[in-house]
């Protein structure tokens, strides 16, 4: 059944099923990269429409399945990680304020939300692929080709659409604050690491 107890359930399973064969990691990327897919298909299923009910609609239809991996995620991260970086630190801050942006949040910004998540997680969907292929494939040729789609997408999705997502929020009235506390730490750390992905491809080809 498609509810936040029995997603959260799954994740914690397969994660741990991944822990027994020595293969966490690999399995914690596989529940990533699954979310991304799956969050993408909820929007391009029912978030296409152009109605603002639909808008509506799909946000909540994608509310299990995001909600639950943020508490599986930051489960993990509390009990595995022994060290918390800034980026993780970035990563728990964005996952608790979108968590609280389900109760404070106004509808009307229900459309705008799922798009949002709609781009970000179809760049994490190359994110994720990459660093699976680098984990658990030696093909280089296939590796360096992720990386050069990883780099394209993820700038093009986080700084360029990204930009107008911010623009677009701006433009919104009585759009309400609360969103804006996850939404612009997390453009900010979208786009330094962009430049850090660019940096990286640009060292690789010359």
């Amino acid at each position: 059944m498609y509810s936040i107890t029995n997603l959260l359930f799954f994740f914690t399973f397969f994660h741990n099923i991944g822990f027994m064969f020595d293969h966490g990691t690999e399995a914690m990327t596989l529940i990533k990269l699954g979310t991304s897919i799956s969050l993408c298909g909820q929007y391009l299923l029912y978030g296409l429409g152009g109605d603002i009910n639909d808008g509506i609609q799909t946000y909540k239809t994608m509310i299990p399945l995001f909600t639950s991996f943020f508490l599986y995620d930051l489960f993990y991260m509390s009990l595995y990680l022994k060290k918390i970086t800034l980026v993780y630190k970035v990563i728990i801050y964005h996952h608790i304020a979108l968590l609280l942006c389900l109760v404070i949040q106004q509808t009307d910004s229900y459309p705008i939300m799922a798009y949002t998540y709609f781009v970000g997680e179809f760049s994490n969907i190359f994110l994720y692929a990459h660093y699976f292929l680098l984990k658990c494939s030696k093909n280089k040729q296939l590796i360096a080709r992720f990386q050069k789609l990883e780099t394209i997408v993820y700038v093009f999705c986080r700084s360029v659409v990204g930009t107008s997502i911010i623009i677009d929020i701006s433009n919104i009235e009585n759009f309400g604050h609360s969103f804006y506390f996850c939404c612009i730490p997390l453009y900010m750390m979208g786009n330094i690491w962009s430049v850090k992905l660019l940096r990286q491809w640009y060292k690789k080809t010359i």
